[in-house]
Protein backbone atom coordinates (compact mmCIF):
# COMPACT_ATOMS: atom_id res chain seq x y z
CA UNK A 1 0.00 0.00 0.00
CA UNK A 2 1.38 3.42 -0.93
CA UNK A 3 0.12 6.72 0.41
CA UNK A 4 1.04 10.34 -0.25
CA UNK A 5 0.27 13.02 2.32
CA UNK A 6 0.58 16.74 1.51
CA UNK A 7 1.69 18.96 4.40
CA UNK A 8 3.02 22.38 3.33
CA UNK A 9 4.61 21.01 0.13
CA UNK A 10 6.01 18.04 2.03
CA UNK A 11 5.05 14.54 0.98
CA UNK A 12 5.57 11.24 2.72
CA UNK A 13 5.87 8.16 0.55
CA UNK A 14 4.97 5.11 2.62
CA UNK A 15 5.50 1.57 1.43
CA UNK A 16 4.24 -0.87 4.03
CA UNK A 17 5.96 -4.22 3.96
CA UNK A 18 6.39 -7.38 5.96
CA UNK A 19 8.52 -6.77 9.03
CA UNK A 20 11.36 -8.94 10.15
CA UNK A 21 11.83 -9.83 13.80
CA UNK A 22 14.66 -7.30 14.14
CA UNK A 23 13.12 -4.41 12.18
CA UNK A 24 12.97 -1.01 13.85
CA UNK A 25 9.43 0.34 14.05
CA UNK A 26 10.16 2.90 11.30
CA UNK A 27 11.45 0.35 8.74
CA UNK A 28 9.43 -0.04 5.52
CA UNK A 29 11.86 -2.36 3.67
CA UNK A 30 10.31 -5.56 2.28
CA UNK A 31 13.36 -7.68 3.24
CA UNK A 32 12.41 -9.91 0.32
CA UNK A 33 15.79 -11.64 0.25
CA UNK A 34 17.84 -13.09 3.15
CA UNK A 35 20.76 -10.80 2.26
CA UNK A 36 18.50 -7.73 2.20
CA UNK A 37 19.17 -6.58 5.76
CA UNK A 38 19.23 -2.81 5.28
CA UNK A 39 16.48 -0.88 7.08
CA UNK A 40 15.03 2.30 5.62
CA UNK A 41 12.10 4.51 6.48
CA UNK A 42 9.45 6.54 4.73
CA UNK A 43 10.81 9.09 2.26
CA UNK A 44 9.98 12.73 2.96
CA UNK A 45 9.85 14.90 -0.19
CA UNK A 46 9.97 18.70 -0.28
CA UNK A 47 9.33 20.34 -3.64
CA UNK A 48 11.75 23.18 -4.39
CA UNK A 49 9.71 26.05 -5.84
CA UNK A 50 12.64 28.14 -7.08
CA UNK A 51 14.76 25.42 -8.65
CA UNK A 52 14.01 23.66 -11.90
CA UNK A 53 15.89 21.29 -14.14
CA UNK A 54 15.05 19.96 -17.57
CA UNK A 55 14.18 16.46 -18.70
CA UNK A 56 15.76 14.72 -21.71
CA UNK A 57 13.41 16.62 -24.04
CA UNK A 58 14.34 20.01 -22.57
CA UNK A 59 11.06 20.42 -20.68
CA UNK A 60 11.31 22.04 -17.24
CA UNK A 61 10.79 19.77 -14.25
CA UNK A 62 10.71 20.74 -10.59
CA UNK A 63 13.28 19.35 -8.20
CA UNK A 64 12.66 17.79 -4.81
CA UNK A 65 14.80 17.36 -1.75
CA UNK A 66 14.30 14.06 0.03
CA UNK A 67 15.06 12.72 3.49
CA UNK A 68 14.70 9.28 5.02
CA UNK A 69 16.04 7.09 7.80
CA UNK A 70 18.42 4.28 6.91
CA UNK A 71 20.77 1.86 8.60
CA UNK A 72 23.98 1.08 6.73
CA UNK A 73 23.72 -2.31 5.03
CA UNK A 74 26.89 -3.70 6.59
CA UNK A 75 26.61 -2.03 10.01
CA UNK A 76 25.51 -4.57 12.63
CA UNK A 77 24.80 -1.83 15.20
CA UNK A 78 21.44 -1.04 13.60
CA UNK A 79 21.84 2.68 14.40
CA UNK A 80 19.76 4.87 12.11
CA UNK A 81 21.22 7.58 9.93
CA UNK A 82 19.38 10.38 8.17
CA UNK A 83 19.88 10.59 4.40
CA UNK A 84 19.16 13.92 2.74
CA UNK A 85 19.47 14.46 -0.97
CA UNK A 86 18.12 15.25 -4.36
CA UNK A 87 15.92 12.40 -5.54
CA UNK A 88 16.18 13.28 -9.24
CA UNK A 89 19.98 13.24 -9.18
CA UNK A 90 20.13 10.18 -6.89
CA UNK A 91 22.57 11.93 -4.55
CA UNK A 92 22.34 11.52 -0.79
CA UNK A 93 24.30 12.91 2.14
CA UNK A 94 24.22 10.65 5.18
CA UNK A 95 24.28 12.14 8.67
CA UNK A 96 24.17 10.67 12.15
CA UNK A 97 21.05 11.46 14.17
CA UNK A 98 22.99 14.08 16.17
CA UNK A 99 24.36 15.69 12.99
CA UNK A 100 20.89 15.75 11.42
CA UNK A 101 19.42 17.32 14.55
CA UNK A 102 22.13 20.03 14.57
CA UNK A 103 21.57 20.65 10.85
CA UNK A 104 17.80 20.93 11.39
CA UNK A 105 18.30 23.50 14.17
CA UNK A 106 20.72 25.45 11.94
CA UNK A 107 18.16 25.50 9.13
CA UNK A 108 15.43 26.69 11.48
CA UNK A 109 17.68 29.49 12.75
CA UNK A 110 18.39 30.55 9.15
CA UNK A 111 14.69 30.55 8.33
CA UNK A 112 13.93 32.67 11.42
CA UNK A 113 16.69 35.15 10.48
CA UNK A 114 15.48 35.36 6.91
CA UNK A 115 11.93 36.15 8.00
CA UNK A 116 12.97 39.12 10.15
Amino acid sequence: MSTVTDIKHTRTRTHRAAKTAVCPTWCVNTHDHPLNVEHFGDVRDVELSNHFDTDLNGRPIGLEMTAHLRTPEHDPSGVANVCVGNHEQNADTTMTLDEAENFAFALLRLVAQGRK
